[in-house]
């Protein structure tokens, strides 16, 4: 009789410890299985980061590329822009210099005009002078005196007055042989003195022409200067404004950098408490279940062996 209650008591341990080792492999097949799970979550999770992250790299590349393209297409503008505007300059500047000629061979068929009409005048006033020589008549000398000048047509007034007075035709013949060389000799100093006058003009026109032409190469070369510095000045703007546009953008990615990072890093650090967390609720749910089972074990034995003890 001993031996048999030995015999299944043996037994019954037996059968205890299976069950407690089926109930372990199950606990450990169960983690296992929550384990390959979390790992699989996790490197999904991971996989979806990164082809994210490779997204917004690819996106930003594709926006760097079309900044530049835009950039290219700015800088091509102003290039056509700058051509167009010196091309315009080019032919504006022909057009003044066309303009300066045709100004200056305008005056010059104007001036040579005027001397053909001055000398086509002296040679008619030469022909009415022998005219008036020939003509003695009193109307004729004064109409000449009044086209020579006032000054003129006085002292022949004044002539003809004395002439009247004198009232002989040799005094008279004598008066205008006097005023005949009176005439010659005003009309050759005026002659000289137009001529003079013809030279100084021409002179003060030419000195006049050359005092343009110095202030318009003066001028030119101040609104080149200007333009020159304005260009310059339009250059380094345009420079600065680029290695500003560079700095914004390469802080603005390094920014979106740390910001992946940083996100990257909660991410996993999340992954890791929540882990942590289920493997400590895991442990927990075990170790409860541990106790709970070797309770109801004690309390199988106890039962047992108050069966027996009533048997």
């Amino acid at each position: 009789e001993k031996k048999k209650q030995m015999e299944l008591q043996k037994k019954r341990q037996e059968e205890m410890k299976k069950k407690q080792m089926e109930a372990q492999r199950k606990r450990q097949e169960e983690m296992r299985k929550k384990q390959m799970e979390a790992q699989k979550k996790k490197q999904e999770e991971m996989k979806k980061k990164q082809i994210e992250a490779q997204r917004k790299k690819q996106e930003a590349e594709r926006k760097k590329k079309e900044a530049e393209k835009k950039k290219q297409e700015l800088e091509r503008k102003k290039k056509e822009a700058e051509k167009k505007k010196q091309e315009e300059l080019k032919k504006k500047k022909q057009l003044q210099e066309q303009k300066k000629k045709q100004d200056a061979e305008r005056k010059k068929k104007e001036a040579d005009k005027k001397k053909q009409e001055a000398e086509k005048k002296k040679k008619q006033e030469i022909e009415k002078k022998k005219k008036q020589e020939a003509d003695k008549k009193k109307k004729e000398a004064e109409k000449k005196k009044k086209e020579a000048d006032k000054k003129k047509l006085d002292a022949e007034k004044k002539k003809k007055q004395e002439a009247d007075k004198k009232k002989k035709q040799e005094a008279d013949n004598k008066k205008k042989q006097e005023a005949d060389k009176k005439k010659k000799e005003e009309d050759k100093k005026k002659k000289q003195e137009a001529d003079k006058k013809k030279k100084d003009d021409d002179k003060k026109k030419q000195d006049a022409d050359k005092k343009k032409k110095q202030e318009a190469d003066k001028k030119k070369k101040e609104d080149d200067k200007k333009k020159q510095d304005a260009d310059k000045k339009k250059k380094r703007e345009a420079e600065k404004k680029k290695k500003d546009d560079d700095k914004k953008k390469k802080d603005e990615e390094k920014k979106k950098k740390q910001g992946a990072d940083k996100k990257k890093k909660d991410d996993d650090k999340k992954k890791q408490d929540a882990d942590k967390k289920k493997k400590q609720e895991a442990d927990k749910k075990k170790k409860e279940d541990d106790k709970k089972k070797q309770d109801a074990d004690k309390k199988k034995k106890r039962e047992a062996e108050k069966k027996k003890k009533d048997d």
